[in-house]
This record gives structure tokens, sequence and C-alpha cells, in this order.
């Protein structure tokens, strides 16, 4: 056999392995998310707050605060590839961009015309999220939030929304909780 397709051959498994590691494993950027929780430095913007008090003073901090309960830094880069996770999060009349980069959320005002997936929900919602983190499976599956596939299916598995959708769900596929995009 002639060098060039060994070469072919082992490269491709090679990218393949690269491929299904980062399909079946996340990052792991729990450890270092769960020890800012532990010691302080990360805080439930709700926690001292009542419902009425956190959705009067709604902001970007409670959209990042559910993303890191959802486990979003864990998304990731596909094998090869510099494209990293983008979404929006649509909490009633307001969008937010959602970018995350080797295990760092950011989140801003403002709207991705292209993004991996859509996240819709009210702000009394995520502040019952916030206050009440089982409730996010019961937000989601209810149909009171929701999210909507946009990229296909290949791009969402190799950057990891995969384990985010676990945690907003049951396990199971059900209207409620995804929406493809239909065009």
């Amino acid at each position: 056999m002639k060098w060039w397709v060994v070469s072919l051959v082992v490269l491709v498994v090679l990218v393949g392995l690269l491929f299904g590691y980062f399909l079946f494993f996340s990052p792991g950027y729990g450890a270092a998310y769960d020890a800012l929780l532990a010691s302080g430095e990360l805080q439930n913007p709700v926690a001292s707050l009542s419902v009425e008090e956190a959705v009067a003073q709604f902001d970007e901090r409670y959209v990042y605060y559910l993303l890191v309960l959802i486990k979003a830094y864990n998304l990731h880069n596909p094998p090869l590839s510099g494209d990293t996770p983008k979404f929006n999060v649509v909490v009633e009349d307001v969008s937010y961009r959602v970018v995350v980069d080797g295990g760092v959320i950011a989140v801003e005002k403002g709207n991705f015309e292209e993004s991996d997936v859509v996240i819709y929900s009210t702000r009394l919602e995520l502040v019952r999220m916030l206050k009440d983190e089982s409730y996010t499976k019961q937000s989601f599956g209810e149909g009171l939030s929701r999210i909507e596939l946009v990229a296909d299916s290949t791009t969402l598995a190799s950057k990891g929304y995969l384990g985010m959708y676990n945690a907003v769900s049951d396990g199971s596929v059900t209207g409620n909780v995804v929406r493809l995009y239909t065009g």
C-alpha cells in the first residue's frame, strides 16, 4: 500500500476519534464553576429578592446564572474548528446573545443573526428557575420556556448541546422543549 493511503486512513481515524470524544464527553468545566459557587464568588442574583423584585430588576446576570445552572459552560468548539457555540436567549422582548469559549460564558444584550439555538422564556419563568433549579425542567416540559434548534444536528452534537438539552428536559424529546427550525 502506498504511504499516502496509510497516512490518509490514519488521519481519518484520528479525526473520527477526536470527533467522537467531543461528541460523547464534555470538556468538564463543572468543577471550576462548582468551586465558584461554593466560594460565593458566583452568587444567585435573585437569592435575596422576592419574585416581584427580581422580575422588576431583571438583567443579563439572570440569563448568565441560568446558563451556569444548565451547564452551558460545557459547550465547546467542534473538533478542528474555531466555530464557537453561540446562541440567543430571548426574554419577552429583549434578546441576549451568548458565546461560550473555553468554558467562559459571555452574555450581552443583542442578537446573533446566525445562532445554533434560541432559548425563549419570560422574566417570570427565568426568575422561577433561578429561585428553584428543579423548576427548570418543569418550565421547559410544560412549554412555558422552550429551545428552538437552528443549526443542523451534526453541529449541535459536535458542540455539546445535548448536555445542555438534558439539563432542561426529562430525557424525552417533546414538542414543548424543542422546536426545530423550519426556515
